[in-house]
């Protein structure tokens, strides 16, 4: 959190001395705001899966238990992933903001989708409450 709002007030700062008119300067701060607030997830767990979206509600994404085979928590590399934010490739899906703790949702159609956590125990929490549901979509 302090990385973004001392970047924000980085950014205004060099806007309001550079002397640029206002009607450029509003939309820069807004799309700066919006670009370093935007990799925050909401995640949820419920009967239905495991939801996941940033705070403004897009992208989003719904993970049915019953597409999960399993899930593990892992230490998170955002190189693995190419870097930060909501990554997209052919091994799955990356919602990294670090590298460190997180968790792996391992799909029946063995593709992957892992999350970076705040510490061990976001992720053991979210482990624990997906693996509570699983035993009911599994034979």
């Amino acid at each position: 959190m302090v990385l973004i709002v001392g970047s924000l007030l980085a950014a205004a700062v060099l806007l309001i001395i550079s002397d640029s008119p206002w009607w450029f300067t509003v939309p820069v701060l807004a799309v700066i705001a919006f670009a370093a607030t935007a990799p925050v997830w909401r995640m949820r767990v419920d009967n239905e899966g495991f939801h996941v979206s940033t705070w403004v509600g897009v992208p989003r994404q719904t993970v049915p238990h019953s597409d999960i085979e399993a899930v593990a928590p892992v230490t998170v590399n955002i190189w693995d992933w190419g870097g930060w934010g909501w990554r997209k490739s052919i091994q799955g899906t990356g919602l990294i903001t670090q590298s460190g703790p997180g968790f792996r949702i391992i799909l029946h159609d063995e593709k992957i989708v892992e999350v970076s956590c705040i510490d061990n125990a976001q992720a053991d929490a979210a482990v624990e409450a997906i693996t509570a549901h699983l035993g009911d979509h599994h034979p």
